[in-house]
């Protein structure tokens, strides 16, 4: 169990696990590159990764807040009370701002921002808009980024919403020694359609794979497993075996297919790595990721993994890691080409170096922005968490944020 816990006092069921925070910071730092990056880049690409270790662990987060609580009255009013309280707030004020000031004044910005282009299309009112408003836009956006200019990024909490919405009700059905099985057989599921879809041409180009509901669920439900391993007993005496066989070999299993899609083949062969990376691989690399994140709760990462999660920055940016994903995402559009993902500011001889500023800028400024919304708008409605507080169960956890 990690030893570095931080108590709450807003009604939370479980304490905080620190070390959970450099993860998350983990995860938005990967997702701040893929979006900042030049495209020729193999680091952005690489960077896409961080949404799925984000989704692995709201997984294993909201998994363990749920079966902690299952049997507390208020079960589900409490869960959703807590989550909206949350989630809602910020991403409203993010998506009014968006529709209503950003969009309307983006032809202020100088035209070399390539990515003010999308800003502006976005004060068009594009078709299906409204689905920013009700979390359905992920099924927009999976048609491509741009289907809905500068909110390109919004598919995966859409993704986190409707899972919000509808495991309860799961767990809350599932009797607990059917849990594991019935997880698994999700997972199993998804894995197959998903797979099954991407090789029989069903989702082209590939990548559409990531965005729907139906074919990323696995990613959080690994996730939840994880949650079953560190407090059912039976679960981890089966998984205990595979954990330990698979632990050391997790690096290897996330750099292969984080490095993948930086691979170019000629021909017939070029479809491969695609199909690859966004049928099979998306389940193999959440199952990476769990490891991590199993890791970083058990204090059984190794001493550099464990410096890294637990670094200054990670933690900083775990903890304002909701605001920046919001508000990253446009500043980082601003800053590159409206095709092609080529920066567009710049003009270094080492296009690395002109990425790395480019990730400074977007990233300082989202920081700011997160800090800022977090004292002024965030917090104040944070407090109305303890008019819907669990009652205390134990150190296994935390809430995500």
């Amino acid at each position: 169990m990690s030893s570095t816990l931080q108590t709450t006092e807003d009604g939370a069921a479980l304490p905080r696990v620190a070390a959970l925070d450099g993860v998350r910071g983990v995860a938005i730092l990967l997702t701040l590159v893929f979006h900042t990056f030049d495209s020729t880049q193999s680091w952005g690409i690489v960077g896409e990764r961080g949404v799925d270790l984000f989704f692995v662990l709201s997984g294993f987060l909201i998994t363990g807040i749920l079966v902690e609580t299952r049997d507390q009255p208020g079960f589900f009013a409490n869960f959703y009370a807590r989550r909206a309280v949350r989630i809602l707030p910020l991403y409203y004020l993010f998506v009014a701002l968006m529709l209503f000031v950003v969009a309307p004044t983006a032809s202020l910005l100088p035209d070399k921002m390539g990515g003010v282009t999308d800003l502006r299309a976005l004060a068009d009112g594009p078709s299906g808009l409204w689905t920013v408003w009700v979390y359905l836009q992920n099924f927009v956006l999976a048609q491509g980024p741009r289907s809905l200019p500068g909110l390109g990024h919004l598919w995966s909490l859409a993704i986190e919403e409707q899972f919000y919405l509808f495991w309860p009700l799961v767990v809350a059905a599932i009797p607990a020694s059917w849990r594991f099985r019935a997880f698994s057989g999700i997972v199993v599921a998804t894995f197959l359609l998903r797979t099954g879809l991407v090789y029989a041409g069903a989702l082209t180009p590939e990548w559409q794979a990531r965005e729907y509901t139906f074919t990323r669920i696995d990613s959080l439900v690994i996730g939840a497993i994880g949650a079953l391993y560190v407090r059912d007993a039976v679960v981890r005496q089966r998984l205990e075996p595979a954990r330990r066989a698979l632990g050391r070999r997790r690096w290897l299993a996330l750099v292969a297919f984080a490095w993948l899609p930086t691979i170019t083949l000629e021909g017939d062969a070029s479809e491969v790595i695609p199909k690859l990376v966004y049928g099979p691989g998306l389940t193999f690399v959440s199952v990476a990721f769990l490891l991590y994140v199993l890791g970083a709760y058990t204090d059984r990462l190794s001493p550099w993994a464990t410096r890294f999660t637990n670094s200054r920055l990670n933690l900083t940016l775990g903890k304002y890691s909701y605001a920046i994903y919001l508000f990253h995402f446009p500043i980082a559009a601003a800053m590159k080409e409206r095709s092609g993902g080529k920066l567009s500011i710049g003009g270094s001889p080492v296009t690395l170096f002109d990425s790395f500023v480019n990730l400074a800028v977007a990233g300082g400024l989202s920081l700011l922005i997160a800090r800022v919304t977090w004292v002024v708008w965030e917090q104040p409605w944070l407090r109305l968490k303890r008019r819907f507080a669990y009652t205390p169960v134990g150190p296994a956890g935390g809430e995500p944020t």
